[in-house]
């Protein structure tokens, strides 16, 4: 992580950022302990596709 950190400064980031699943309590007390907080939560959502709609039985399955 020193070396990320340092390749950051070296090219003018000013914040340095993980992403670690919640439930990973072993990530999480190790990135505190390397003095990383907890600052955000991220949200997200599956678009379907048509091949996934396709194969529910929603849409015809395309021919291309």
């Amino acid at each position: 992580m020193k070396i990320a950190e340092g390749w950051a400064l070296e090219h003018g980031a000013a914040d340095m950022r993980l992403a670690v699943w919640e439930f990973n309590q072993q990530a999480v007390d190790f990135y505190q302990e390397l003095g990383y907080e907890i600052r955000a939560f991220e949200m997200g959502k599956r678009v379907q596709t048509s091949a996934d709609l396709a194969v529910n039985g929603l849409v015809e399955a395309s021919s291309e």
